[in-house]
């Protein structure tokens, strides 16, 4: 259910952009978004569809919304990771996993720096609004094929 809201979240927010927009004046609007993604990364862990609507409504250039959103989830990466090592959550299949997402996730972040320097205007937020679509639907997919492997055992 989640990634299905997470892809009309998407559509709609595409569609919606150039009509709506927040002022500066609205501070509820942010400590509600904020809320949310608080709200749907702890349940779900999916903290980052809110905050790419609210940027994107915000109208945020490319580099103000990785610069943010990069402040933001840094912040909470680490305060997750301690709360999940005070748990003891953290352990040596975790580790190895980190280990060996590395080699992937290094190269894609310059790679990621690269295309952000390239895209301009509404063509980045079309791309993000895509990729999220993207990630809904794949994970969808992997849901309802590990619950059908899952029937079958």
């Amino acid at each position: 259910m989640i990634t299905t809201a997470m892809v009309l979240i998407s559509f709609l927010a595409t569609l919606v952009r150039s009509t709506f927009g927040f002022g500066e004046s609205l501070v509820a609007v942010p400590l509600f978004v904020l809320f949310l993604s608080g709200v749907l990364g702890g349940a779900y862990g999916v903290n980052g569809p809110p905050l790419v609507v609210y940027g994107n409504l915000r109208r945020w250039s490319a580099k103000q919304f990785r610069a943010t959103l990069q402040a933001y989830f840094l912040v909470a990466s680490l305060i997750g990771v301690m709360g999940y090592a005070i748990k003891g959550l953290v352990g040596r299949v975790v580790l190895t996993d980190l280990l060996v997402c590395l080699p992937v996730v290094l190269p894609t972040i310059f790679l990621g720096r690269y295309f952000n320097r390239k895209l301009r205007g509404s063509t980045f937020y079309t791309y993000v609004y895509w990729g999220l679509m993207g990630i809904g639907f794949a994970d969808r997919f992997y849901y309802s094929w590990n619950k059908k492997l899952s029937y079958d055992q």
